[in-house]
């Protein structure tokens, strides 16, 4: 009655209905797979948490403008995104200065916009974009899902990780093609 590719497509819908039961009651925009040490070892996932936990303090502290602003920081293996709203040129360029003594930063993409901070509304639509992209990826063979973070700011997607140019294109594809996506951005670290 079933094919033999059933039990696997069963797995990978009960995998993507998992993500976005995980993901679709969060405050945050972004997610990363439970098999993430696939690509990175325990013990630098711990140093990106602690990394974006100083990055954020470091930022708040680093200028009066930034103390109201919306900033996101995520970071995989070293590479350090800022995504969010600041009041003005000046507070964007500060907020990326306050990283350049923290340590284990490999470079920072810098995507803040000048802009007043995003309503409660954007942020939501935001997590429920992230849950989106995440679970197409997770439902789709031709991607592990495991190695990308994903984080939504303002409708743009952003894919983090340390993958093969092969793969990049495969994840970027797939995120192209979820409803409500208006762009993708890249910040990988590239393996071949």
């Amino acid at each position: 009655m079933y094919g033999s590719k059933t039990p696997g497509l069963r797995s990978r819908f009960a995998r993507a209905l998992l993500v976005a039961a995980m993901t679709s009651g969060l405050g945050a925009c972004s997610w990363v797979g439970p098999h993430d040490v696939a690509t990175r070892t325990v013990g630098t996932v711990i140093d990106d948490e602690s990394l974006e936990v100083a990055a954020a303090r470091a930022i708040r502290e680093a200028d009066a403008a930034l103390a109201g602003a919306h900033v996101n920081v995520n970071s995989y293996a070293g590479v350090v995104l800022l995504t969010g709203q600041v009041p003005s040129d000046a507070a964007r360029a500060s907020a990326e200065r306050a990283l350049d003594n923290l340590r284990k930063v490999e470079r920072v993409h810098n995507e803040l916009e000048i802009a007043g901070p995003s309503s409660l509304v954007a942020r939501q639509a935001d997590t429920w974009l992230t849950t989106k992209v995440k679970a197409q990826l997770v439902a789709d063979e031709s991607v592990n899902a495991d190695h990308f973070k994903v984080v939504t700011e303002n409708s743009v997607v952003y894919l983090m990780g340390r993958v093969t140019r092969a793969a990049s294109a495969r994840a970027v594809g797939v995120a192209r093609n979820v409803y409500g996506v208006p762009r993708v951005v890249t910040v990988f670290g590239y393996l071949d």
